[in-house]
């Protein structure tokens, strides 16, 4: 309770009846603890697939490919430890020690150290810990470099940072803005500082979660250590539970590009271990195309899933048609949205029940949607003449005779009678039904293979 509500240790020793001492002691006792125990689980070195796994997700999440991480140092004020002189004094100041972090595209810390003085500069501080050594020495599992997107060029991968770090072969940082960049140099800028957000994001949700950061840290400088080692496993474990439900841990949401980023069907998806068909001819050409999910602006194109031309510009006539086709496409999925919100009305209030039970909940009524969507497809008729929409090109083909309904027009009590009735209505179902896809005769470019 007292890392996450800042104020005096006095304080909270009085609200709990024990001794200033005895609360001192009980802080760094359970900052020991956690630290010893939390930190192998939630803070672990990652192996080759889990490496791979960060990879996937900044390129997922911040379209940045190859990235394993971000590197940033935070400041962490404390009271002047006993002569220390100026080694503590910071650029900020104040007496401070120098967290040193890695983050992956979820704010998670897949790395982290702390307690080096506050007057080094980031890049000497990381130069000098034990994964600058093992990185140096290829000691990491670090996988070997991969091909960029759509090229066959092999890029290491990489850990992103500011200026003040040293390029190297895993460590990628800004074009220098001491000269006018042309265009594509600037969108290499703006790309690696959106990627770099992540440690910026990680340190600020560290602060605002432990209130007690937001001051000095009035304790000895070994029993601080333990306590930022504490709340970093703390935000770990946090970070870890909210993404197994998908929540923020700011505000209960994220974004769908991220949320479907980090699914098992994503994961499958960018692996090919879903059994999707290979790539086929579009109609009356010798054009292969992948087979494709259609997908709003904020989802990442790729090899499977489509999204629209752009609005930034005026598109010419056939990115239009093509915008027109894939929205018609995508409506499927809000119509499905809505009648599920229309079948099922307590989806218009609020679930008033636990995170679990409203989770449960929404998964039978999308079972419940499933089901009565196939049961209706298969006694699905036309509204015009009662031929079952899937033998109406049959019907098309076959000489002009009335349905029953029809020769009982003239007769309404008699049509009532057999649309009601449960023992003559073999016509409507024809023994053997053929079904077959249709392909669209339109593709996105970024789609064609040869």
């Amino acid at each position: 309770m007292y890392l996450a509500h800042r104020g005096d240790v006095k304080q909270a020793a009085l609200k709990f009846h024990i001794g200033d001492s005895t609360a001192y002691e009980l802080i760094k006792e359970v900052s020991t603890e956690l630290h010893n125990i939390l930190g192998p689980l939630y803070a672990p070195m990652p192996t080759k697939n889990e490496w791979l796994q960060i990879a996937n997700n900044y390129e997922q999440l911040w379209n940045f490919p190859n990235c394993i991480g971000a590197l940033d140092g935070k400041h962490i004020n404390i009271e002047k430890p006993a002569s220390s002189g100026s080694c503590f004094w910071s650029y900020k100041k104040k007496h401070t020690f120098v967290l040193m972090a890695i983050a992956d595209a979820h704010k998670h810390f897949i790395w982290y150290s702390l307690g080096d003085f506050g007057s080094l500069n980031d890049a000497s501080i990381f130069g000098d810990t034990d994964f600058a050594f093992q990185l140096a020495n290829n000691e990491l599992d670090i996988p070997p470099p991969r091909e960029l997107p759509n090229t066959d060029i092999k890029v290491p991968f990489m850990f992103v940072a500011d200026e003040i770090f040293k390029l190297s072969e895993n460590i990628m940082k800004s074009y220098s803005k001491t000269i006018d960049l042309p265009v594509p140099e600037k969108v290499f800028n703006y790309r690696l500082k959106r990627a770099r957000l992540c440690i910026e994001c990680a340190f600020g949700m560290l602060t605002e979660k432990f209130h007690v950061l937001q001051e000095d840290l009035k304790f000895d400088l070994m029993t601080s250590q333990f306590m930022v080692s504490a709340m970093a496993c703390l935000h770990n474990f946090l970070i870890t539970t909210n993404r197994n439900i998908n929540l923020d841990s700011r505000n209960g949401s994220l974004n769908d590009a991220s949320i479907f980023g980090d699914t098992d069907f994503a994961f499958q998806l960018a692996n090919n271990e879903l059994d999707i068909p290979p790539p086929r001819e579009l109609p009356n050409t010798d054009i292969k195309v992948p087979f494709m999910f259609v997908a709003d602006e904020i989802f990442k194109l790729s090899e499977n899933i489509m999204k629209s031309y752009s609005k930034i510009v005026d598109l010419p006539v056939p990115e239009k048609v093509f915008n027109y086709r894939l929205k018609r496409a995508r409506l499927c999925i809000e119509c499905a949205f809505g009648m599920l919100t229309e079948k099922f009305h307590v989806l218009q209030e609020d679930l008033k029940f636990d995170l679990m039970t409203s989770q449960f909940m929404v998964s039978a009524m999308a079972c419940l949607h499933n089901f009565l969507i196939i049961t209706n497809r298969n006694i699905n008729l036309d509204n015009r003449n009662g031929i079952p929409v899937h033998d109406l090109e049959n019907e098309r083909n076959r000489p002009l005779q009335m349905t029953p309904i029809q020769q009982r027009h003239n007769n309404p009590k008699e049509c009532l009678r057999e649309k009601i009735s449960k023992h003559d209505r073999s016509w409507l179902y024809p023994e053997s039904t053929t079904w077959t896809w249709r392909t669209p005769d339109f593709i996105h470019p970024d789609h064609v293979m040869g």
